[in-house]
C-alpha cells in the first residue's frame, strides 16, 4: 500500500507533466475559511429549510422570505478569506502557465474566494455571491456595492427596469447556466489528469462531470469517497494542508 508521501510524490508529477489540468473543488476547501458546508451542522441548512427557502418557486411568490437567507449567508462571505488549499490551486496555475500548460477550476462553491486567491481560470457550476442579478432585464450588480446602498436588509430592485434582483446562485429547481455548464463538460473531457478536492461528489452534475472524464482521476478530502468511481489516487486529510504540499512539490519539479 503506497504511502501518502509517494502518493503525493505521484500526484504532484502527474499535474506538472500534464498538459489540461482540471480541479473540481467543493465545500470542503472553503470550510477553513469560515464557510461550512451548507448540509453540515451549523451549516445555512440548519437554520433554514432548503424546501422553503432556497427554491426557485419560494423566491418567485415570496422574495423577500429569501432575501433574508441570502442577507444571512452574506455575512459569512463578507467574513471570510481564502485559505492555504485557495492560494495553492493558484499557485499551481501560475506555475503551469509558465509553461504553457492550461489548469482550470470547475467549483460547486459560490464565494469567489479562488477568484480573490488568484485563480484566473475559474468556471463557477452553481453561480456567485458575490453578484445579484435582475430577474427582468439581467442587469448584474456587485454585492459589496449592493449591500452598501441597501440600508435595510430588504429585496433589492433594479435601477434600469425596477424588477427584482436574486443573488446570482442557483436554486433549486433552477437549470444551471448553459454556458458554464457545457465549457465544465468539455475541460472535463479533455483533460488529462481531473483532480476532485474538498467535494464527496454528491451532487450532480459535478459528480457527472468527474465520472465521465477519460484522464486520470484522483480524489482529495477529508473522508473516503462514498462512490465506487475507480480512482488512480485517493489521498484522504485536511486538503488545507495537503494542496500547499503539492503545489510546493510542482513547484520543486518545474524548478529541476
Amino acid at each position: 500500500m503506497e504511502t501518502s508521501k509517494s502518493t503525493i510524490d505521484k500526484i504532484s508529477e502527474l499535474i506538472a507533466s500534464s498538459n489540461h489540468v482540471v480541479f473540481l473543488t467543493g465545500a470542503g476547501v472553503s470550510v477553513p475559511s469560515g464557510i461550512p458546508d451548507f448540509r453540515s451542522e451549523g451549516g445555512l441548512w440548519s437554520r433554514y429549510d432548503p424546501m422553503e427557502y432556497a427554491t426557485l418557486e419560494a423566491f418567485m411568490l415570496r422574495p423577500e422570505k429569501v432575501w433574508k437567507m441570502f442577507w444571512d449567508a452574506l455575512k459569512l462571505r463578507k467574513k471570510a478569506k481564502p485559505n492555504p488549499a485557495h492560494f495553492a490551486l493558484a499557485d499551481i496555475e501560475r506555475q503551469r502557465k509558465e509553461v504553457e500548460k492550461e489548469t482550470i477550476v470547475i467549483t460547486q462553491n459560490v464565494d469567489g474566494l479562488h477568484q480573490q486567491a488568484g485563480s484566473s481560470h475559474v468556471l463557477e457550476l452553481h453561480g456567485s455571491a458575490t453578484r445579484a442579478r435582475c430577474i427582468g432585464c439581467r442587469s448584474s450588480y456587485d454585492i459589496d456595492l449592493l449591500e452598501r446602498q441597501t440600508k435595510k436588509k430588504t429585496v433589492p430592485k433594479c435601477d434600469f427596469c425596477g424588477a427584482v434582483l436574486k443573488l446570482d446562485v442557483i436554486l433549486f429547481g433552477e437549470s444551471l447556466d448553459h454556458m458554464v455548464l457545457d465549457r465544465s463538460k468539455r475541460e472535463a473531457d479533455n483533460a488529462d489528469v481531473i483532480i476532485a478536492a474538498g467535494t464527496s461528489l454528491e451532487v450532480y452534475p459535478a459528480a457527472d462531470l468527474f465520472e465521465s472524464a477519460k484522464g486520470k482521476k484522483i480524489f482529495l478530502n477529508l473522508e473516503t469517497p462514498n462512490r465506487q468511481t475507480p480512482y488512480d489516487y485517493v489521498l484522504l486529510g485536511d486538503i488545507s494542508k495537503t494542496l500547499p504540499i503539492i503545489a510546493n512539490k510542482v513547484k520543486r519539479i518545474f524548478e529541476g
